[in-house]
C-alpha cells in the first residue's frame, strides 16, 4: 500500500503489507513512470534486498537523477565483490 500521511506533498512510502505480498510488488522504475512521479529523493531499507530495489529504480535514477540513500549490509559486500561501485548507476 502506499500511503502520504506525515510527508510532504508528493511524497509517499510502501507498507510492509505490500512488501509482503509479491503480487502488489511494482519497480521504482514501473511505479514512476506509471504514475509519472520524478523522485527528488529515494529512500530504501528493504532488509538486505536494497541491490534488488536498486535494480528496479535504474531507469528512475537515470532520467530524475534524484538523491538516493540505502544501506549496505555485510551480505552485499559478495554480491558488490565482482562490481565496481560506479557500475551500480552507469546504466
Amino acid at each position: 500500500m502506499v500511503s502520504p500521511e506525515g510527508f510532504e506533498e508528493g511524497a509517499f512510502a510502501a507498507t510492509a503489507d505490500a512488501a509482503e505480498t509479491a503480487d502488489e510488488s511494482i519497480s521504482i522504475d514501473a511505479y514512476c513512470a506509471e504514475s509519472g512521479i520524478a523522485p527528488s529523493f529515494i529512500k530504501i531499507d528493504t532488509e538486505g534486498r536494497d541491490l534488488d530495489v536498486l535494480g528496479g529504480a535504474l531507469q528512475t535514477l537515470e532520467r530524475a537523477q534524484p538523491a538516493a540513500v540505502f544501506e549496505f549490509q555485510a551480505g552485499m559486500i559478495e554480491a558488490l565483490s565482482a562490481t565496481k561501485p560506479g557500475d551500480l548507476f552507469s546504466h
